[in-house]
């Protein structure tokens, strides 16, 4: 009997500590996620984010793809110590996508509005964007693009050809680093030289200021930075980049200028992209401060 007794309490025991272990599993508190680790493990996403020639340092991956089309039209404004007055601009430019890597666009150089005589208005731009290699894990992108201007404008003479190189790498999910760089040889310039008008040196884009007609143009042309831009959600991108660049004119001291700006996608293949470029050198050609907005649709 008494062993019959030992093995009950045995059997007893046994289903109660279960029991107690599975109401124990059942009360316990759920295990917290870790989005930040689980953010952190997904892989990574090698796309065009919109840091486009907008910037002053681009990203190496192509704005349109195959049989794409994009309206941009952009407008800005700069002062700058050096300069009468201040200028104002619009500048539209179509692409179109020729292969998945391979696209062209053309559009006006900057329209300025409220100067009088040839200034160069109506000049048109010409470039071809080509995508050399896709980014990997361990690769970056990297992407060659030349630039033509075409002096069709008041009063404007020569073609400027300008060649350049990019590299994007992204870090994490959110953050990308990029470093961009040109050359450029200048022949004429625009308008006619009198209140002439200049590259004031931002890398991809046109703006220009009242100068010396009796400066000489440089005759080669250099710059280069890096770039960053933040993932801050799936419709909005912060951008951060630096340029140092060569004068237009010789003479006068190399220029140093800060950029921040956003992306904004605000539709189905819509943006607004705006930015503000900041000089940290003083010089007479380098702007004291700058802004730009541009609209994108692609379809």
């Amino acid at each position: 009997m008494n062993v019959m007794w030992v093995r009950s309490l045995l059997r007893v025991s046994v289903v109660v500590l279960a029991a107690s272990v599975l109401a124990q599993a059942q009360v316990q508190e759920p295990v917290e996620v870790d989005e930040e680790a689980l953010e952190a493990g997904e892989p990574l996403e090698y796309a065009f984010r919109g840091v486009d020639d907008f910037f002053n340092i681009r990203e190496a991956n192509p704005d349109v793809t195959l049989q794409e089309w994009e309206f941009q039209v952009e407008g800005g404004w700069l002062t700058r110590s050096g300069g009468p007055d201040d200028d104002v601009y619009v500048e539209p430019t179509v692409l179109y996508g020729i292969t998945e890597d391979l696209f062209v666009s053309l559009g006006l150089l900057p329209i300025y509005i409220g100067d009088g005589g040839d200034i160069g208005n109506g000049d048109l731009n010409l470039a071809v964007f080509y995508r050399v290699l896709d980014e990997t894990d361990d690769l970056p992108a990297v992407a060659g693009w030349a630039e033509m201007r075409i002096p069709s404008g008041e009063g404007s003479s020569g073609v400027d050809g300008t060649f350049y190189a990019n590299l994007t790498k992204t870090i994490t999910r959110r953050i990308r680093a990029h470093f961009g760089g040109f050359v450029m040889t200048a022949n004429g310039q625009r308008g006619d030289g009198v209140g002439g008008r200049i590259d004031n040196g931002s890398m991809s884009g046109w703006w220009f200021g009242d100068w010396d007609n009796g400066a000489d143009r440089r005759d080669f042309q250099w710059g280069a930075g890096p770039g960053f831009d933040y993932l801050i959600d799936e419709e909005t991108v912060a951008v951060l980049n630096y340029l140092h660049r060569s004068s237009e004119y010789d003479g006068n001291s190399n220029m140093n200028i800060l950029e921040a700006g956003v992306i904004r996608e605000i539709g189905e293949r819509q943006a607004i992209k705006a930015a503000v470029d900041v000089g940290l050198d003083g010089a007479g050609e380098t702007p004291n401060l700058a802004g730009k907005i541009q609209y994108a649709i692609s379809w």
